[in-house]
């Protein structure tokens, strides 16, 4: 019987652990939008981010498949290009990125988005604008970009990632 109570208690205790380590993470993301300041950047358009370098003339493109409107599946693909282009956001210059979003052949959106890496080696999104389409047709530019209209820019990637394992005895 104390087994199962001890079986219990650590469950409960791992479960409570994981919580708090949930909002405390959650925290330390919403202080991440807080702590933004033109004064972190020396350098912000050399993005050498371990995880997402941003070189101008690199490309990406990405491939897969996507579920249309219609529930019948399709090719889908993602070009990404970093360009050599700048833009200057709330005093903090960025690399400026062109991305295209293609499902079944068909520009779906087009979008200018930008990033700056920080001191830390935190690389940061702080806007984008993107056009989207419609059967090649113009349909809406939901733009945002950080200072204007409450955009906020926030963490795209840290400079390293942290795994961590939670051990629960049986």
């Amino acid at each position: 019987m104390m087994k199962c109570t001890n079986r219990r208690f650590m469950a409960v205790a791992a479960a409570s652990l994981l919580m708090f380590v949930a909002v405390a993470f959650n925290a330390t993301q919403e202080n991440a939008y807080e702590d933004f300041a033109s004064a972190k950047f020396d350098n912000p358009t050399v993005v050498d981010n371990e995880w997402f370098p941003l070189t101008p003339g690199t490309l990406y493109v990405w491939e897969g498949t996507t579920i249309d409107d219609e529930g019948n599946q399709e090719p889908h693909s993602v070009v990404f290009t970093v360009t050599d282009l700048t833009k200057e956001i709330d005093g903090v210059r960025t690399v400026v990125c062109w991305e295209r979003d293609f499902a079944d052949g068909e520009l779906e959106e087009a979008e200018l988005v930008f990033f700056a890496q920080d001191n830390d080696g935190n690389v940061w999104h702080l806007g984008q604008y993107p056009e989207e389409y419609d059967e090649g047709e113009f349909v809406a530019a939901p733009t945002w970009i950080h200072g204007i209209n409450d955009g906020k820019a926030g963490f795209t990637f840290a400079p390293s990632l942290k795994i961590f394992f939670i051990f629960i005895p049986r």
